[in-house]
């Protein structure tokens, strides 16, 4: 059963380690694929690059705002 005192606690712990995760996602495609290289993949797929640096940009404020603790809810949508 779980203790209605300590639910925010866990809560809390998902959404950061979520949040994390999304920051950790965005240094992947920064420092290790570089910004071009994503790009290019992208393109390569059929998709329109401009939307790599939507993508990478969204990861970002994402996980801030998870991190955060603001706009959850808009993230997880």
């Amino acid at each position: 059963m779980i203790r209605q005192s300590t639910a925010p606690y866990g809560v809390a712990l998902l959404r950061v380690s979520l949040g994390i995760l999304f920051l950790a996602h965005v240094a992947l495609k920064i420092f290790v694929f570089t910004v071009p290289g994503f790009v290019a993949y992208f393109a390569s797929l059929g998709l329109p690059a401009v939307a790599a640096y939507g993508v990478i940009g969204l990861e970002l404020i994402g996980g801030l705002a998870l991190v955060l603790g603001v706009y959850a809810p808009w993230v997880a949508i």
